[in-house]
């Protein structure tokens, strides 16, 4: 079975639903998927404001780089959330890519209101991330300010 990364995640669940003979059992999931994430869109409404946005990194490639994805469907699709302007242009595109390395440089261009970031477990990682947390370029963005 050969199933894209690139492809959005349901589509991608429905086809390994398929292969594995559950696709009744995947429909019901995703129809309590969508019901769940309708609740904490709900929910949500209350703590962060429509006109917020939201982006996804990874701290891959510090401290040169980092990850932006582009294609998070839980954070922009399900949960409706609105992306930064740089991000948004992306996905605009057709075809656009999933995710890019960025400049570390440009991390204010893609950093949202909130941010969320996946820091590997390795030490290497680890040392980098704390690295960027301390220097003014991260300390200087709205979400970091804001807390």
């Amino acid at each position: 079975l050969d199933v894209k990364w690139q492809l959005p995640f349901l589509d991608r669940f429905r086809l390994i639903a398929e292969a594995v003979d559950k696709r009744r059992e995947a429909e019901f999931w995703i129809a309590r998927y969508h019901q769940r994430a309708r609740e904490i869109r709900e929910e949500l409404a209350a703590h962060v404001p429509s006109c917020r946005t939201v982006s996804f990194f990874w701290s891959q490639g510090l401290p040169d780089t980092f990850q932006v994805y582009y294609d998070i469907q839980v954070l922009y699709k399900a949960l409706a959330f609105a992306s930064p302007p740089a991000v948004q242009a992306v996905q605009r595109l057709t075809d656009h890519p999933f995710k890019s390395d960025v400049p570390v440089a440009d991390l204010p261009l893609y950093a949202g209101d909130y941010i969320f970031i996946v820091v590997s477990d390795d030490e290497r990682s680890q040392c980098r991330f704390l690295e960027l947390t301390r220097s003014a370029l991260w300390r200087n963005l709205p979400a970091v300010r804001d807390g």
